[in-house]
């Protein structure tokens, strides 16, 4: 029985779907796009999407590159609404990224509004976001959820991304 609709066994998915995934995530690379060109924008407008040459929003796998080097590997239902979020919010919830580059960086004991009203973690918090949007970001497309989600380890397993983490709560 499949989970959550998914169309494919597990062996298909191991064997073909992620492979296939990550063949076109790498060819993504070569037409990747500027992030600051989601950090000018506050939500995934039409303006945006018309620049990324989509209708709409997409699900799918997003890579930040700092330079050649992949660093980070997110998965998201609305990608350009995330890359959005991650890029151009001031908030430790929605640019998590910046936040948990900034938590590396300075240490500092308490919840994220606490963190976020301390000036010196803030302006940590704002560089490295700021870092973020010097980057370039690739991204596909892939609907369907749980090969969505597998798809994000195996990237990031495959690219040696050094600022993933599956941790749960």
């Amino acid at each position: 029985m499949p989970i959550d609709g998914c169309p494919y066994t597990f062996e298909k998915l191991a064997a073909e779907v992620l492979p296939k995934h990550f063949a076109s995530l790498l060819a993504a690379k070569d037409t990747a796009h500027d992030a600051s060109v989601f950090a000018a924008h506050k939500s995934a407008t039409r303006k945006l999407l018309s620049e990324l040459a989509l209708k709409k929003d997409i699900p799918g796998c997003y890579v930040f590159y700092d330079g050649e080097k992949p660093m980070y590997v997110g998965t998201s239902r609305a990608v350009v609404s995330r890359l959005t979020q991650h890029l151009s919010s001031g908030s430790a919830n929605s640019a998590t990224l910046a936040y948990g580059l900034a938590k590396k960086d300075r240490p500092m004991k308490g919840n994220p509004d606490t963190r976020m009203a301390d000036p010196e973690f803030d302006g940590v918090f704002t560089a490295h976001r700021d870092q973020l949007r010097s980057m370039r970001v690739a991204f596909v497309q892939i609907s369907d959820p749980v090969t969505m989600y597998l798809f994000e380890v195996y990237a990031a397993m495959k690219l040696d991304t050094r600022w993933n983490h599956f941790r749960t709560h």
